[in-house]
């Protein structure tokens, strides 16, 4: 699948996995690639779904938040980016009234909120 990435709060570090994804079985595997070793065995991992895998996106495995930072190779990058192209909406003052509703519709049409921000902009911005 690609590289991850774990923010280790204790260490204050961002540690770096080799996440391999096996679509045969829905398994995962991890490697530590600092330190050139096996992290977690392949196991079952049935929470875990292919469209969640894209770059930016934020994963939890066996309560770890892991972020994908980068393709393994180019057949992967083709494989999983015709799965995740990115949108982006603003809606204005006028709208904030139905702001729950703007995004119940977003989430009910299949797309995925991955960063949302509420911003004030003003003309010097």
């Amino acid at each position: 699948m690609g590289v991850v990435e774990w923010f280790d709060s204790t260490a204050s570090l961002v540690r770096q996995y080799q996440l391999l994804y096996y679509l045969t079985d829905k398994t995962v595997e991890m490697h530590d690639l600092r330190n050139r070793r096996v992290f977690l065995k392949r196991c079952d991992c049935p929470s875990l779904k292919v469209d969640q895998l894209f770059l930016g996106s934020t994963i939890t495995l066996y309560s770890r938040q892991l972020t994908v930072v980068e393709y393994a190779d180019d057949f992967t990058r083709r494989s999983l980016e015709v799965k995740a192209e990115k949108t982006f909406a603003i809606v204005k003052p006028d709208g904030l009234a139905k702001l729950g509703k703007i995004i119940d519709a977003i989430i009910n049409d299949g797309f995925r909120i991955s960063r949302m921000r509420m911003i004030r902009v003003d003309r010097r911005s």
